[in-house]
C-alpha cells in the first residue's frame, strides 16, 4: 500500500498547537518530524477537583534545528472559549497569570542520537483560588462536565522560529473515581516486539498502552446524566521513513512504516507516539533508534 501523505493541520482534544511565520501554502506532512514542533504538553492531571498546583511536561522536536538553542515562557488564564471557537491565548484576558521559574527558560532539546526530539523540564501551573470561586458560582451541569483553565506555553529558536500551544485543565465536581487520568503509554510494538533498534525492512506498528477508563459519567444541559466513552487515539510522528497512516484507533490498530537503510549522517531515528483519550489525557513514547 502506498504511503499516505496528507496535506492538514489537526486540532486535539486538550492540545492545541498553533505554526507561526507559515508563508508557504503548501503544508507539510503532518507526521514527519523536521520543523520546530510541540508533540506533546502533557499534564499530571489533566482534572482537577480543586484548586492548587499542576505540572506540564512538553515534548518538543527540533530536528532541523540541530541542537540550536530554545527559549520558552508559560502564561495561564481561564478558558475563553476554546471549544465554541474562541482563540486560546491569554493575552487580553484579566486573570492572566505569566508563570515564572520553571516555566521559563532555554536550552538545547535533545541531542543527535535521538534528533532533538525530548521532553523539556516540568513546568509547574497554579490552578488558583480565584478561578475555583468563580466555578463554584456556575450551574451544576457546567460544574460536573468541567470548566477548564488554559495554560499557553511558547517556544521560539534564536533565527525566530516560534511554535505556540496550549493545554485546557479542567475544574469539576466529579467524584475521584470519574476525574479523568492519564492514560500509560507502555510500548511502541514493531511487529509485535519491542521497538529497538532500526528495522532493516517494511514493519508493522502498534501501540501497547493501558488505564483508560473507558466510560465515565456528564450531564445533560436539563440535568440528566448520561454515559460517554473515552476513545484512545494514537498520534505517530516520524523522522524518516515512509508510513501509512498518521493516526491509528482501538478499531485501526497498525501503521505500516517502511525505515531509512540506515539513519542520516550526524543523528539518529525517531519515532514518536503520542496516546491520547478524547477528553486530555496523554502520554508519549519517544524511539530513538
Amino acid at each position: 500500500m502506498k504511503s499516505i501523505r496528507r496535506k492538514i493541520l489537526s486540532a486535539f482534544s486538550g492540545v492545541g498547537l498553533f505554526l507561526s511565520a507559515c508563508s508557504d501554502s503548501t503544508l507539510p506532512e503532518y507526521p514527519k518530524l523536521g520543523p520546530l514542533r510541540v508533540l506533546a504538553l502533557t499534564a499530571n492531571t489533566p482534572e482537577v477537583t480543586a484548586a492548587g498546583a499542576v505540572t506540564l511536561t512538553p515534548l518538543i522536536s527540533d530536528v532541523d534545528g540541530a541542537g540550536r538553542t530554545l527559549a520558552w515562557t508559560t502564561e495561564a488564564c481561564m478558558d475563553p472559549g476554546v471549544s465554541v471557537g474562541a482563540t486560546p491565548s491569554c493575552e487580553s484576558a484579566l486573570d492572566r497569570v505569566i508563570v515564572g521559574g520553571a516555566g521559563a527558560g532555554s536550552a538545547v532539546v535533545g541531542a543527535s542520537a535521538n534528533a532533538w526530539t525530548a521532553t523539556l523540564p516540568a513546568i509547574t501551573v497554579n490552578v488558583p483560588v480565584a478561578f475555583a470561586t468563580a466555578f463554584s458560582l456556575l450551574p451544576t451541569v457546567n460544574q460536573f462536565n468541567g470548566v477548564a483553565y488554559i495554560v499557553v506555553f511558547r517556544i521560539t529558536a534564536t533565527n525566530g522560529d516560534s511554535v505556540t500551544a496550549f493545554k485546557r485543565i479542567v475544574l469539576t465536581t466529579r467524584t475521584a473515581g470519574d476525574v479523568n487520568t492519564n492514560p500509560t503509554f507502555t510500548d511502541i510494538l514493531a511487529d509485535g516486539a519491542t521497538l529497538a533498534a532500526l528495522p532493516t525492512a517494511k514493519t508493522s506498528l502498534s501501540a501497547s498502552f493501558s488505564g483508560m477508563q473507558g466510560s465515565y459519567p456528564a450531564l445533560r444541559n436539563d440535568g440528566s446524566s448520561t454515559t460517554l466513552t473515552e476513545e484512545a487515539t494514537i498520534t505517530w510522528f516520524f523522522s524518516d521513513g515512509e508510513y501509512e497512516r498518521f493516526r491509528t484507533t482501538s478499531t485501526l490498530t497498525t501503521n505500516e512504516w517502511t525505515p531509512p537503510t540506515s539513519a542520516p549522517a550526524g543523528r539518529g531515528v525517531v519515532v514518536v507516539g503520542v496516546i491520547r483519550d478524547g477528553r486530555g489525557g496523554d502520554a508519549a513514547i519517544v524511539r530513538a533508534l
